[in-house]
């Protein structure tokens, strides 16, 4: 039977079975159409992909029928903020459109406690009281010791226009953020005077542990640039707590091993 330690390193938690890889970083539509064989591929904003994330999307091969789950057999090689364009290390397999959409991962890392259950935390008391969460949907810990998280998620529920713009033609919403989700699509159109009047839901995705950021791709014409804001379904933004092992005297490793819940030690 396995046992608890009261720090968190080595041999301090249980060891389970680890199969996810990587962790999604951001979904992004393709900005403009790429032909067959090309290695290159052209997007609104490269702000967030970075060299060495895997990519998976329309037409490129992969390792994997689990985009965000196991890393990918292609990565990013190069990326360009002037052109806003990224090289990826294999041609794709046929033409790309604009619209298509490509996850860019990255490798996990786990905290102190490598090759152990990556959502377990040990929580000190002044961890509780620095605690990332806490509110009516996401309640405080209330026990100190080891602690599993889950974060919930759900998909895309609807997106409403807070700001129309003008200036716009008919075109796609780019969906980014940190999130851990993937799948979201969706279109727009315009009025006579470039005016963002309906937005076309198509697929709301699934596995957004937050609300991924919708925005209208830069257009030349635009002005008063469209603000859209994104209702989530599911669990999505809920964090959930399970107490392992209360513990009333534990030490913290380090103020990395708290993740992103927990600052301090």
């Amino acid at each position: 039977m396995s046992t608890f330690g009261n720090q968190d390193i080595i041999l301090s938690v249980p060891k389970f079975s680890l199969e996810r890889t990587v962790r999604p970083i951001v979904t992004l539509a393709a900005n403009a159409n790429t032909t067959s064989l090309s290695n290159t591929i052209n997007f609104s904003d490269v702000s967030q992909i970075q060299v060495g994330m895997y990519v998976s999307g329309n037409n490129i091969n992969q390792s994997s029928v689990l985009p965000g789950f196991f890393n990918a057999n292609v990565t990013v090689t190069a990326v360009n903020t002037t052109s806003q364009t990224i090289t990826i290390s294999s041609n794709i397999l046929a033409n790309v459109f604009i619209g298509d959409g490509f996850e860019f991962d990255n490798t996990i890392s786990y905290r102190s406690h490598q090759g152990y259950f990556p959502d377990t935390y040990l929580v000190t008391p002044s961890r509780i009281a620095n605690a990332t969460f806490g509110d009516a949907n996401n309640p405080a810990i209330t026990h100190a010791g080891w602690v599993r998280i889950t974060e919930g998620t759900g998909g895309v529920d609807s997106i409403s226009i807070a700001t129309a713009g003008n200036g716009y033609a008919n075109g796609y919403v780019q969906f980014a953020g940190n999130t851990s989700g993937s799948g979201a699509n969706a279109s727009y159109t315009v009025d006579a005077n470039g005016i963002i009047n309906v937005i076309l839901l198509h697929n709301g995705g699934s596995g957004y542990n937050v609300a991924p950021t919708a925005s209208i791709l830069n257009q030349a014409n635009a002005s008063n640039n469209a603000v859209l804001t994104v209702t989530m379904n599911g669990r999505a933004g809920r964090i959930f707590t399970e107490t392992l092992v209360a513990l009333s005297n534990c030490v913290a490793s380090n103020a990395n091993s708290g993740g992103i819940y927990f600052t301090g030690v």
